[in-house]
């Protein structure tokens, strides 16, 4: 067994070399506070301690302070620790949103519906479908990788350092002092602050929170197990040593911030006495520190270890220093790197198709470190793609690794909205146009059966449309699609930017598809699709000061696409590194005229840099479209809003990444274009050869400002262009 192999190994390093060799030999306690990102100051305490050779007999750590304690426990030290935090990518483990519930997590060439603004869960039992606002597969994940040596350990005085830490039930009101059991349980619930995540269930009904609700410095719990002195590392001020009043009615800015604040002022009167318990306490002025900023990490790593160093910090070391050296000789400390890696026995799986059986079973054997886990992690993330789960977690008893698939519940979904596309002006030399392009819509979705999902939706852009669906997962990785939409007024002048003389206003679109699509990777999907759009059309088209009857009252339009899209850029922060890119083709004919039409579009972006404070970035399109005149998606709206039927177009600029993910770009471009000459009132003089009817060329430069949110990227932007042009947008993209 896992635990076993370790609890031997250790025993056998304690015979050899004992923490304290004499039962008489005071206890030693490092006691590290919770604080969200702030918690990341303890790194810099622990190297510290390393650098003069001082190693506790016991860890007690609440919420981030857990971690990092649990960390310093297993073997971490605190260079090693300071490797994790800057490797680990704990903002995108932080800050992970609740996972879509259909398979199409990566978003498909066709599908142009946006949702980014805002996604409420709804269900028969109220708002939400889990406890928290963020997710937390993503924390869980780290946690098991981590520590996936001694994961399976149930009692934590077996670890290279004795450690407790802290957690909160609020269902018994009480605070809880995990020192056996699952570690994983004990680390996670630690950390687990009320509303941002959700909370830990125990097997006896204990609904367990982040432990600084109760002891967010848990130097008394430190002495009630036995320590006789105490380092207590405090980074909320606990003391209110750096205190002013700027600070002290400083309002939150921020839910997750709300939360935090509850916590410190629930909290704030036993930490002062918890501060004051401590025989040593480190509270540098952290202040400058967001609770939320792990995007901020080298900063927070660097300021800490300045203050670490100062005179005043020093001289508390060097104190304690002073009274622990009689022990020193004794103290000893067994690395991370040292544990024996442990061997998967079995898999076991529930709440999961049988067809992955076989999959699992190849695990067995294998070790259980980081990147077997992390391999194991991508898998059942496609899994719960694949077959619309709720969630797919894992746990470690034993030599088994223990999956479990939980489903949403049944009439169940989500509600979400979705805003993209730009407003701006547009100065064509002679002439100055408004142009806009905006599309906004309102999806939910519900789960009819445990694999079957339905959407309806709304959307304004290219007129006013309503949308419906249905999902299946199908085979391995790929899964099924029908959906039917109808619109009405699809080329009115709403999606048209300066194209009032080709407004419809009593038309109706109606249009069905059916496709497949599979999803290789967390990066990849193909679709294959079948459809056909309707077009009825009254009334007449106004062709200058006169108006021309349309020339067909009906119009059919079938066809077949087959659309790719590679995606790794996350896009989360101005600093990201990737790229992505789409790619659609549709092949059809128009009736009655029979007429073979087309469509070809590709888009990329990539962006890389030498440094996080500069970026190098190309952004491009190539289309062609050869579609019926009587469709919306006839023609191609440029970003300046231009219409063209073909278009080239490349962008070359540097990006400068700045504080609060915002960015600075600076570019220049070159694109061909078509001029669209109308051969009559309703069609344009066009030639089925792709970028044949290009007549129009253009070089120029931009500017942009932008900043990155949750709900996407708002970016204002300059062009200017030889023709003379000159174009300012403002976008959500």
């Amino acid at each position: 067994m896992i635990r076993k192999a370790i609890a031997l190994l250790l025993a056998m390093l304690a015979i050899a070399a004992p923490a304290f060799a004499s039962d008489d030999d005071p206890v030693f306690a490092l006691v590290l506070s919770g604080g969200g990102a702030r918690g990341l100051t303890h790194i810099a305490a622990i190297q510290e301690l390393d650098r003069r050779g001082i190693v506790p007999d016991l860890v007690v750590g609440t919420s981030m302070g857990a971690l990092v304690g649990a960390l310093y426990a297993a073997g971490y030290d605190g260079d090693a620790m300071e490797d994790v935090a800057l490797h680990a990518d704990l903002y995108d483990a932080v800050f992970s949103m609740p996972p879509m519930r259909t398979v199409g997590t990566i978003q498909s060439a066709f599908e142009t519906e946006p949702g980014n603004l805002l996604r409420v869960e709804i269900g028969k039992k109220g708002l939400g479908s889990q406890l928290g606002i963020l997710d937390d597969m993503k924390v869980n994940g780290l946690i098991m990788r981590l520590f996936s040596k001694i994961i399976s350990i149930d009692d934590f005085d077996d670890l290279p350092i004795p450690y407790r830490a802290i957690g909160t039930d609020i269902a018994n009101n009480r605070t809880i002092v995990f020192g056996s059991g699952s570690f994983f349980n004990a680390v996670r619930s630690s950390m687990a602050i009320p509303v941002v995540f959700a909370p830990v269930i125990l097997e006896d009904g204990s609904v367990v929170v982040d432990g600084g609700v109760t002891a967010n410095l848990p130097v008394k719990i430190a002495r009630q197990l036995g320590a006789d002195y105490i380092l207590a590392i405090d980074c909320n001020d606990s003391l209110k040593r750096y205190d002013d009043e700027d600070e002290a009615s400083a309002l939150p800015e921020s839910l997750s911030g709300f939360a935090m604040q509850l916590i410190d002022t629930l909290a704030s009167a036993d930490t002062s006495e918890d501060a004051l318990e401590a025989d040593w306490l480190v509270s540098p002025d952290y202040r400058d520190f967001s609770t939320f900023d792990f995007a901020g990490i080298p900063r927070i790593l660097a300021d800490s270890k300045a203050a670490i160093a100062s005179d005043e910090v020093q001289a508390v070391f060097d104190d304690m220093e002073a009274v622990l050296a009689p022990y020193m000789d004794d103290m000893h400390y067994i690395h991370y790197d040292e544990l024996p890696v442990p061997l998967i026995g079995d898999v076991v799986s529930e709440g999961i198709s049988g067809y992955y059986d076989n999959v699992f079973d190849s695990y067995a054997g294998r070790p259980l470190d980081y990147d077997t886990l992390t391999e194991l992690e991508s898998l059942l993330e496609r899994i719960r793609r694949h077959e619309g789960l709720a969630e797919v977690s894992y746990r470690v008893i034993g030599d088994e690794i223990h999956i479990k698939g939980t489903s949403y519940p049944l009439l169940s979904g989500f509600l979400s909205l979705g805003l993209s596309g730009g407003i701006g002006v547009r100065y064509d030399g002679n002439e100055t146009f408004f142009a806009y392009t905006p599309e906004f819509s309102v999806q939910t979705q519900l789960g009819l059966t445990s694999s079957l999902y339905g959407t309806l939706g709304v959307s304004v852009g290219e007129g006013i449309g309503i949308n419906s669906g249905l999902t299946v997962p199908i085979l391995d990785t790929a899964f099924f699609y029908l959906d039917l939409d109808l619109s009405y007024g699809q080329l009115s002048s709403i999606s048209i930017p300066g194209t009032a003389n080709s407004a419809y206003g009593r038309d109706v679109g109606l249009s069905f598809d059916m496709g497949i699509g599979y999803v290789y990777s967390n990066n990849i999907r193909l679709d294959i699709l079948l459809g056909v759009d309707y077009a009825y059309l009254s009334g007449t088209m106004p062709a200058n000061a006169d108006t021309v009857p349309i020339p067909r009252v009906h119009n059919a339009y079938p066809y077949c696409g087959i659309g790719f899209v590679y995606d790794i850029y996350d896009g989360g922060n101005a600093a990201d590194d990737g790229f992505e890119t789409e790619v659609r083709l549709t092949i059809g004919g128009d009736f009655p005229d029979n007429m073979l039409s087309y469509s070809l579009d590709w888009e990329f972006f990539g962006i890389y840099g030498p440094s996080d404070k500069v970026k190098f970035f190309m952004d491009g399109a190539i289309s062609a479209v050869r579609r019926p005149w009587y469709l919306s998606s006839a023609f191609r709206v440029m970003t300046t809003g231009l219409k063209t039927v073909d278009y080239l177009y490349l962008l070359l600029g540097v990006r400068v990444p700045l504080p609060a993910s915002t960015f600075i770009d600076i570019g220049a471009y070159a694109e061909g274009y078509s001029s669209l000459h109308p051969s009559s009132a309703w069609e344009y003089d066009t030639s089925l050869i792709p970028f044949a009817t290009i007549d129009g060329y253009d070089v120029g430069g931009c500017l942009s400002g932008g900043i990155i949110t949750t709900f996407g990227t708002i970016k204002a932007t300059l062009y200017v262009s030889a023709k003379p042009r000159v174009s300012f947008m403002l976008e959500i993209l």
